[in-house]
């Protein structure tokens, strides 16, 4: 995001591997993240996040869901924060030749 302010840059791309984007796709669904490690994800799929140019970030620790709910055993100060986001989506895959799928 920083380097995307200082270029002035309106739209980025990124490539990543799919263990991230689980991760990152749980957090902003505030779904659980063993949910959210079972997702399919494609490769060569795309997946589109909208991120936020403020820098402005939301502490996703305090999300119910994400790390286990009311069994959770996360340290009462734990903090994870993330820039706000929002997902526009998910594993799209019509690109890609029905082999590869």
């Amino acid at each position: 995001v920083q380097e995307a302010n200082a270029s002035n840059a309106h739209c980025i791309a990124a490539v990543s591997h799919s263990a991230f984007l689980r991760v990152l796709i749980g957090m902003i669904m505030d779904e659980p993240l063993l949910k959210s490690a079972s997702r399919k994800i494609y490769n060569g799929s795309i997946t589109v996040v909208d991120v936020s140019k403020s820098l402005k970030s939301e502490n996703v620790a305090e999300r119910p869901k994400l790390l286990g709910g009311p069994l959770s055993q996360k340290p009462k100060d734990f903090a994870l924060e993330i820039p706000h986001t929002h997902l526009i989506q998910i594993n799209e895959f019509n690109h890609l030749p029905p082999s590869t799928l």
